[in-house]
Parts: structure tokens; C-alpha cells; sequence
């Protein structure tokens, strides 16, 4: 078994958090402060990876604003000049291992750093200071090295460990939460120095140290906060949990929002997703009736519960525990529920009606979706066009079959009639003369000009 070791960061989505701050296409100024501020604390622990402190003091020269004078414009170099410098000495001083010290350029060259930071840091050192755009040239050159040989390992080697590991120590700590409240509850214990509440304070803690995702799946489950009892659950006209599920949950909520502030959003978010797409939950096809009936309930009561949670969710809490959805995250959610309202859905349906109750700014959008919408009981309109009674349009067709051969048979009979009739009209047999009855630059045409062509085709010989 590896030997566990120590890192700044208190979990993975933590390290990846510090990685969408740095690296993602979404990164601005701000989010790239936050990130140096996070770094500043790592770097404080003594366990911290060495390529931290030099991705701190690169991304710091990258960060400083544009000089306004000389004296600002040197220092900006200076500052620039020492980071590549320090990230040169810091990537090369571990390989020099041999008795004699080897040249800078060839131990660059075996870790792929480019020759022309090598070069830039040998005339930083010994020579004039570069030009201040070719330093920022090369304090990003350095950040991309560390983002592509660094970082992205660190990610991909933290993340070895099977998903499915996370996910059950999250069940277990939730499900143990759930239990030691219960118990609590019933007891009518408030103490806080007794064994209960010292195991619900490591719980607490080892959810702290989970993934994100993974508490957020643990708590929708059957083990979280939805009982597994459908008596337990909010019936269809509840819009809020009962207050049992409250008194175990809440707190919980409560705390983990407090040690992060994006819980309530991720949980919003998982719960949409799973009403969305709720196939997870589509138990399999019951041989009776009656357990395809029930088996059907469960799903919907399920579904209800998750949607309960999220109107919850989305009214808050305020005074000293407040929990709620931030406000920037609401419309994504509420374009998504709206979106998937086309499903007919009746959950959906529900549940969007009900945070428009609860948002005023949601109203507007709902007044305007509501009348397009299908009652619970309006019929379906296009049922039973897949079992139309195929006789009867094959007896059509052989009706209409009848008729076009009784068509041909006339046309056949009463052609030779037609022609002889217009053989001896009188001045049918003009080929330049005008019939009275037509309109000047016209004229008829006899039997043996005429021919039969498809409409909008001349068919003049």
C-alpha cells in the first residue's frame, strides 16, 4: 500500500478549483487574484509541491499592472526578470546530483524547458535586463511549462483513485449522519459533550474533506435526504420538507455551506439534472399491473421530494445560518427546468409554477410559458394514431384504383368524339387566322397540333 502524503489542499476539487482560477478559458484578473491568494496560503505549509512556490512568483510578475513611469517600468523588470530567474534555478538545482555540476542547458534541455528562457535568464543575471515585453514574453512561456509538465500531472495523478471509492465513504458518512440525528431527535438529546455529538463533529469533517460531487450524490439518495419511505416524503400539494427532514438535514446544510458557499448551487444544480434525466431512476418493468403502478409512484413521489428540496433551496434561509441559491446561479437553473417543461413533464411543471410563486423576477417567464402548456388531464391529442385499422386504407386504395381505371376507360371512348367534333368546327384549320372569340396574338389550335405536356411547358412542335 503507498504511504499517504501530505498536501496543502484539503481535497481534489480543491486543486482543481486552484486550476480553473489559473487555467480555464473563463479565467480573468479576479479569478487569477484568488487563485494567487489560495497559492499564498499553500505556500505557507511546508508540504507544499515546489512548483507551487514557483507558479506563485510567476503568476505575482504576470499580475502587476502597467508601469506608469521609469522607476515603475524597472521595477515591473526587475521583478519579471528575478521570477524567470527563480524558476530556472528551481527547476535545474535538483537534477545537478553528479560531483561535478553540470551546464544549465543541457539539464534544461533534459526536462524540455526552452533554451530561451535559458538564454534570458543568463542575460538577466550577468548582462543588462531584457526589454520589459520580451520578460512578460517569457513569464508566460514559464506559466505554460508549469500548467503542461506540472499541474496537469499533479491532476491526473490525484485523481487515480477510483470514482466509485469517494462516492462510498460519502454514503456511509451521509447515512451515518443520518442515523446519529435521528437518534438525537428522538432522544431529545441537545448536549454537545456527549458520544453523539462528538461523532456527528468528525462526520461533519470527513464530509469537509470529500468531494464535492460526491457528498452532493450521496445526499440525493435514498440514504440522504430523501426517506425511504414514501409516508415520510412531501405529498403532492407540499412545497416545503417536512419538519422531521429538516431537523436531521439543516444542519448539515448549514455547516457545509458555510465551509463553502457553492454547496447550495451544486446541490441545486445535481437536482435538476437528476428530475431531467430521471432514466437512473426507471425501475424495470413489473410482469402485473399493479406493480408497474407502483413501481411508477415511487419514481414520481422520488422526483417530488428532489423538487421539494430545490424550492427550499431557492427561498433560503436567513439570520446567523443562511443557506440559499446565489442569484447569478438562479436563471441557468430556471432556463434548464423551462426547457425540459416541452417533455411534458408534470413534476417539472410543478416544481416551475412554485419557484415562480417564491421569485417574482421568475413571473413574468411564467405567465407568458403557462398557456402553452398541457393540463394534467387534457388527452393526447396524436394517441391511437399507431393502431389505425389498416383494412380500411387498403380498401381505399383499391376504391380509388377503381375509379382512375374507369377514368382511362371515358377518356379512351370520348377522345375520337372530341376530335371529330373539332375537325369539323368551322376555322379550325387555320394556321394563321385569329378565332374571333380570342384575344389578339392568340389563336386555337387544331387536333393535330395539339399535344398533352405538363402545365407550364410549351408543347408546340
Amino acid at each position: 500500500m503507498r504511504t499517504p502524503r501530505r498536501v496543502p489542499w484539503t481535497s481534489q476539487s480543491e486543486l482543481s478549483e486552484l486550476y480553473e482560477w489559473l487555467f480555464a478559458p473563463s479565467a480573468d484578473i479576479a479569478s487569477r487574484r484568488r487563485g494567487l491568494a489560495r497559492m499564498s496560503v499553500y505556500i505557507s505549509s511546508p508540504s507544499c509541491p515546489a512548483f507551487i512556490h514557483l507558479l506563485h512568483t510567476l503568476v505575482s510578475a504576470d499580475l502587476l499592472p502597467p508601469p506608469a513611469d521609469s522607476a515603475a517600468a524597472h521595477a515591473t523588470r526587475l521583478t519579471s526578470a528575478m521570477a524567470v530567474v527563480r524558476f530556472i534555478n528551481g527547476m535545474v538545482d535538483p537534477l545537478q546530483t553528479g560531483p561535478y555540476a553540470r551546464p544549465i542547458s543541457h539539464l534544461a534541455a533534459s526536462i524540455q524547458i526552452p533554451a530561451s528562457l535559458i538564454s534570458l535568464r543568463h542575460r538577466a543575471t550577468h548582462e543588462d535586463l531584457p526589454p520589459l515585453p520580451l520578460l512578460r514574453q517569457s513569464v508566460l512561456q514559464a506559466i505554460h511549462y508549469l500548467h503542461t509538465f506540472s499541474f496537469l500531472p499533479l491532476l491526473a495523478s490525484s485523481s487515480t483513485q477510483p470514482a466509485y471509492e469517494g462516492r462510498d465513504r460519502a454514503e456511509k458518512l451521509v447515512g451515518r449522519w443520518k442515523r446519529l440525528m435521528k437518534d438525537r431527535l428522538r432522544d431529545r438529546e441537545v448536549a454537545e459533550d456527549t458520544a453523539r455529538a462528538k461523532e456527528l463533529r468528525r462526520v461533519r469533517r470527513g464530509l469537509e474533506s470529500e468531494e464535492v460531487e460526491d457528498v452532493v450524490e450521496a445526499l440525493c439518495g435514498t440514504e440522504g435526504m430523501i426517506p425511504l419511505a414514501r409516508k415520510k416524503r412531501p405529498g403532492k400539494t407540499d412545497t416545503a420538507p417536512p419538519t422531521a427532514l429538516l431537523q436531521v438535514w439543516a444542519p448539515l446544510l448549514v455547516h457545509l455551506t458555510a465551509v463553502r458557499p457553492t454547496y447550495p448551487a451544486l446541490l441545486a444544480e445535481h437536482i435538476v439534472s437528476a428530475l431531467i434525466d430521471d432514466e437512473g431512476r426507471r425501475t424495470p418493468e413489473h410482469p402485473s399491473q399493479e406493480g408497474r403502478r407502483e413501481g411508477e409512484k415511487e419514481r414520481q413521489s422520488f422526483r417530488w421530494t428532489l423538487a421539494v428540496w430545490l424550492i427550499w433551496l431557492w427561498e433560503g434561509l436567513s439570520g446567523p445560518g443562511r443557506i440559499g441559491i446565489a442569484e447569478e446561479c438562479r436563471r441557468p437553473l430556471w432556463n434548464r427546468v423551462v426547457s425540459a417543461l416541452l417533455a411534458g413533464d408534470m413534476i417539472l411543471r410543478r416544481l416551475a409554477g412554485s419557484l415562480a410563486q417564491i421569485d417574482g423576477s421568475l413571473q413574468d417567464s411564467w405567465r407568458s410559458i403557462a398557456p402553452m402548456l398541457l393540463e394534467p388531464d387534457e388527452p393526447d391529442l396524436l394517441s391511437g394514431l399507431d393502431d389505425v385499422n389498416m383494412e380500411g386504407m387498403n380498401e381505399a386504395d383499391r376504391m380509388l384504383a377503381q375509379m382512375e381505371a374507369r377514368l382511362g376507360q371515358l377518356q379512351r371512348v370520348a377522345q375520337p368524339i372530341l376530335m371529330d367534333g373539332a375537325r369539323s368546327t368551322p376555322g379550325s384549320t387555320l394556321q394563321n387566322g385569329h378565332d374571333a372569340a380570342t384575344a389578339p396574338g392568340w389563336r386555337k389550335l387544331g387536333p393535330r397540333e395539339w399535344r398533352a405536356c405538363p402545365m407550364g411547358v410549351w408543347g408546340v412542335a
